[in-house]
């Protein structure tokens, strides 16, 4: 009985919405329900509860497709530009390695083309000093003596030793600005000698410009006037207790440029009372 009674007042229910329905319209501005006559003639249909925001009831179960696709394409977006990034940070740092790499190969090859450079440059100037030892002029000095008339004697009981100097150049080229000094004869006693001739300092002949000496041609130092001893002295002459020697030098240039400091020979010659007349000081004697 009551289901019945409960059913029949469901039917008269609806019957009654239904005629509402049909004679009242919702409106939106008031939210209330008006008779259709007051309707405005603009609207183009009616619109039923719940069917969207406009209407009472309205519940979007279902997200609008349009901003669920805009929301999935930035989420894309952003993966792909966040890849991106990673990528041209992996890319700008590989490029970076290989230029820090490729700068010190750089430096290392710079390096080794330096080394080879001063090597080569050394080389280069080795070479030149080589070649100018080996071609420059080489000055020698010699005496030259008769044995037969080494000593002259004069009427007082004096002698004369009668000798000169000769020099020649035996290197490959020519010898400029030649400078001489005289071929001076001295005498010392022995153990006086050695130091007196170390300390040998040569006296050029003035004169502005040196003469060129041509190769192998022989030539004769002018030689002082000094040669004569006393009859007093010969004795110690002939027996070895004074020393009588010839000494001087020779300065000269070789041809090349660039202009280097002069070369100098240095002779000395001394009497020998027994056997060869004439040798060597033992000390004085230099070709620099």
């Amino acid at each position: 009985m009551d289901h019945d009674s409960r059913r029949r007042d469901q039917r008269e229910s609806d019957a009654y919405l239904d005629d509402v329905e049909k004679t009242h319209f919702f409106d939106v501005d008031s939210g209330i329900y008006k008779p259709k006559s007051c309707q405005p003639t603009t609207r183009s249909k009616e619109e039923k509860p719940g069917a969207s925001n406009r209407t009472p009831l309205f519940f979007n179960a279902i997200p609008d497709s349009v901003t669920l696709t805009t929301a999935i394409f930035s989420a894309a977006v952003l993966f792909f530009t966040f890849l991106a990034v990673l990528w041209y940070a992996s890319v700008a740092e590989q490029q970076r390695r290989e230029m820090h790499d490729a700068t010190v190969k750089t430096g290392i090859a710079a390096d080794a083309a330096s080394r080879t450079a001063d090597t080569a440059s050394k080389s280069i100037e080795l070479t030149k000093l080589q070649f100018r030892t080996d071609e420059r002029p080489y000055v020698f000095a010699t005496p030259k003596y008769d044995p037969n008339k080494l000593w002259v004697t004069s009427n007082d009981g004096s002698e004369e030793i009668q000798w000169t100097v000769g020099i020649n150049n035996k290197g490959k080229t020519p010898a400029g600005d030649v400078l001489f000094t005289p071929s001076e004869t001295k005498s010392c006693l022995m153990d006086k000698c050695e130091e007196e001739i170390k300390n040998f300092a040569p006296k050029w002949l003035p004169q502005k410009s040196g003469d060129t000496m041509p190769v192998d041609v022989p030539s004769v130092v002018h030689t002082g006037s000094d040669r004569t001893f006393s009859s007093e002295k010969m004795p110690l002459i002939r027996n070895g207790t004074m020393f009588v020697y010839v000494i001087g030098a020779i300065r000269y240039r070789d041809i090349f440029d660039p202009k280097i400091a002069p070369y100098e020979t240095r002779y000395c010659f001394r009497y020998i009372p027994t056997g060869l007349p004439v040798g060597t000081c033992g000390i004085g004697n230099s070709i620099k």
